[in-house]
């Protein structure tokens, strides 16, 4: 008896090791669609308990049962309102398919990656297609799973993944020197990627669907919703919070240029620069001293609350 409970012990010590990392597919990193960050973490919690799913033998469904609980308590939450935030993602979720299509060859194919997501007597029950797994089951990333649950922006927590996703040695399309990935991206396509242009609009989607390599800064214009299309709002408001928020409680030291083209040299491509390095507790709680704001900093404030407030404010109110 006191060996099976030896055993019991280790099994529980092992998938609680395992539950501290979890694997996601580089193929549904990769996909561009628009999610919040409640959606992004239900999905983190879900997938480092991959052990507990489980198969209908009668329509060969995959399912996943989390007490509500539970996901509170991952997640910190306490407000009486969250029942109606899980609805929402819920909802969110079921709504979302991925695929291909070749106009060359005239073929496409599109499935749904949850089929039903609901809650009934406490239970948070989510249901996978079937497929999803013929198509995803190569190359994967592992992602921390106390990292991703502390994030507090969806911008960042969609871009840690993705460059997670593309930071490993001997990946062949991606630039290294002295340990630092170079990871080009279009500015455009970023948007896509994270989220702040949203994907599943028609006219988006068209575009998209258009070819194997399609026209993204095309795909954006498009969007009959616009949103931070400048690159001083996308900066200020999506990527330098990201980066901060990841150079902070990750173990990433994220930094970026960019390129310009075109008339009026916009901004067309980001260039990131990632290293890896170590992360403590403190960083990860939020609980670490936070360094004194630098003139620079200070500067930009000045400047962003002005823009944002009509009447005349001295500097030194500000």
């Amino acid at each position: 008896r006191s060996a099976v409970t030896c055993m019991e012990n280790t099994k529980d010590i092992i998938l609680r090791k395992e539950r501290e990392n979890f694997t996601k597919s580089n193929f549904l990193i990769s996909c561009k669609y628009k999610s919040s960050l409640l959606e992004n973490k239900l999905m983190v919690i879900s997938l480092s308990r991959a052990d507990e799913l489980k198969k209908d033998p009668e329509n060969g469904i995959l399912y996943q049962q989390i007490k509500v609980s539970e996901i509170k308590k991952e997640l910190g939450c306490n407000g009486g309102s969250f029942y109606s935030n899980l609805a929402n993602a819920a909802e969110s979720m079921t709504s979302k398919s991925i695929g291909v299509f070749d106009p060359e060859n005239k073929m496409f194919d599109y499935m749904s990656i949850i089929i039903r997501a609901h809650c009934e007597k406490g239970i948070f029950t989510i249901e996978y297609n079937p497929r999803i797994a013929e198509n995803i089951k190569q190359n994967f990333t592992s992602l921390p799973k106390k990292i991703m649950l502390s994030f507090r922006s969806v911008y960042a927590f969609r871009i840690y993944e993705v460059l997670r996703s593309k930071c490993y040695y001997g990946k062949k399309d991606i630039k290294t020197d002295n340990d630092v990935f170079e990871i080009p991206f279009l500015l455009s396509e970023l948007k896509l990627q994270i989220g702040v242009v949203n994907s599943n609009l028609d006219k988006v989607r068209d575009i998209l669907n258009k070819s194997k390599n399609p026209d993204y800064d095309y795909a954006v214009e498009a969007s009959p919703e616009k949103v931070l299309e400048k690159w001083s709002e996308f900066k200020r408001k999506a990527l330098d919070p990201s980066i901060n928020e990841i150079n902070e409680k990750t173990d990433m030291e994220v930094s970026y240029d960019t390129e310009r083209s075109g008339r009026g040299g916009k901004v067309h491509k980001i260039i990131f620069y990632v290293k890896y390095k170590a992360i403590t507790e403190a960083a990860l709680d939020g609980t670490d001293t936070k360094p004194e704001l630098t003139q620079e900093q200070k500067d930009e404030i000045v400047d962003i609350v002005s823009d944002l407030i009509e009447e005349p404010v001295k500097t030194k109110d500000i």
